[in-house]
C-alpha cells in the first residue's frame, strides 16, 4: 500500500509574510522512512509505503501525518495542513501510480459577466453578503473555519425578523399573574425582567432561528423543509462543537460545507433569474 498526501503551508497570522519551504523539506527528507518532496513556496508532498493492505491503518498514518504538521507548526510558527490524503493499493508485482495533482483551469470570463454580477450585488444587500461569505470560506484552510464562515452568511442572508410567541393580552395576563405571585410582587426588578424576557421575540420567538433559517432555504433550493432543517441542524452543532473542541469530523464537515455553499448559491442563482 502506497500513502500519497500533499501538504500545504498556512500562516500564524494575517500578517504572516512570505515563507519558503524548499529547506524545511530538504530537512525533514528520511524522516520516519517518508520520502519528502518539495512542490512549490505553498507545498510538499510525503511518499509512504507500506507492508499490507488495511485502510485502517493507512487512516492511523494519516493521523501520524497530522501529528507531524503539529510539531513542525510549533517548531516553525506557521500552520501546516493536510491538503490531499491519498491511498493507493499496489500489486505484488507491479507499480503504484499516482495521479497527477487536480488542476482547477479557470475558464474565460467576459465583462458582461462582471457587470451583471456587480449589478446584483450592488442592489441586493443579502446577495453580496452570500458571494462574500463564500469567498471568504473559499480561502479558509481550515474546514471548521470554513464552515464558520459559511454559517454566518447564511444567518445573514436567510434568517427573517422573529414572530413573538405571546400576543400582547397574553403578555400582561401573565404579568398580572407573576404580580400575585408572592415572592415577585415585591420586586419591580425581576418584575421588569420578566417582562422583557416574555416581550422580547429574540428571546421567546414563535419559530426557532434554524427552523426559520431552514424554511427560507427550502423556497430558495425548492426542497422540503424537513430536509433543509436536517441538514442546517448538522452544521450548527458541528459548527458549535469545532468552536469548543479540536475534531475530525472532516466527512460531516465536508457534507455540511457543501450544503451551505449551494444554499447560498442558490440564492444568487435566484436573484440573477430574476
Amino acid at each position: 500500500m502506497t500513502i500519497r498526501a500533499r501538504l500545504a503551508l498556512g500562516g500564524r497570522s494575517t500578517y504572516a509574510g512570505v515563507s519558503h519551504l524548499d529547506r524545511l523539506v530538504e530537512s525533514i527528507d528520511g524522516f520516519w522512512g517518508w520520502k519528502f518532496k518539495f512542490v512549490d513556496d505553498l507545498t510538499f508532498d510525503v511518499f509512504i509505503d507500506i507492508e499490507g493492505t488495511d485502510k485502517e491503518y493507512g487512516e492511523y498514518i494519516r493521523e501520524k501525518i497530522q501529528n507531524l504538521l503539529d510539531y513542525l507548526a510549533i517548531i516553525c510558527n506557521m500552520g501546516f495542513y493536510i491538503q490531499q490524503f491519498e491511498i493507493t493499493l499496489r500489486p505484488r508485482i507491479g507499480v503504484g501510480i499516482f495521479p497527477g495533482s487536480w488542476i482547477n483551469n479557470l475558464r474565460h470570463v467576459t465583462p458582461e459577466e462582471i457587470k451583471n454580477i456587480q449589478a446584483i450585488l450592488s442592489t441586493d444587500k443579502k446577495s453580496f453578503l452570500a458571494a462574500r461569505g463564500l469567498n471568504q470560506s473559499y480561502i479558509e484552510n481550515c474546514m471548521p473555519s470554513r464552515l464558520s464562515m459559511l454559517w454566518a452568511a447564511t444567518e445573514q442572508v436567510f434568517r427573517s425578523k422573529p414572530k413573538p410567541l405571546l400576543t400582547k393580552d397574553e403578555i400582561n395576563q401573565i404579568l398580572e399573574s407573576a404580580k400575585k405571585v408572592e415572592s415577585l410582587k415585591n420586586d419591580p426588578d425581576r418584575l421588569d425582567k420578566l417582562k422583557n424576557a416574555i416581550s422580547d421575540p429574540s428571546r421567546l420567538p414563535l419559530k426557532s432561528r434554524n427552523l426559520s433559517i431552514a424554511e427560507n432555504i427550502a423556497s430558495t433550493m425548492n426542497i422540503s423543509v424537513e430536509s433543509a432543517y436536517s441538514n442546517l441542524s448538522k452544521a450548527s452543532k458541528l459548527r458549535g462543537k469545532n468552536v469548543h473542541q479540536l475534531s475530525d469530523d472532516w466527512d460531516d464537515i465536508r457534507e455540511a460545507e457543501k450544503f451551505l455553499q449551494d444554499a447560498l448559491l442558490s440564492y444568487l442563482k435566484r436573484q440573477n433569474d430574476d
